[in-house]
């Protein structure tokens, strides 16, 4: 929850809910690199 929260507050590019949450249990879980057609993935570190 805690990444989620810091994810959508520093929401800048205006990601859909989803997308964060796909960061951030990303992120919870150490995975680096994500197969996807959405653009909203681009430029994501």
């Amino acid at each position: 929850m805690e990444i989620l929260n810091k994810l959508l507050k520093e929401n800048k590019k205006r990601l859909p809910l989803f997308d964060c949450v796909y960061i951030a249990l990303m992120q919870k879980i150490e995975i680096k690199e994500i197969a996807t057609f959405d653009k909203h993935f681009n430029d994501i570190n």
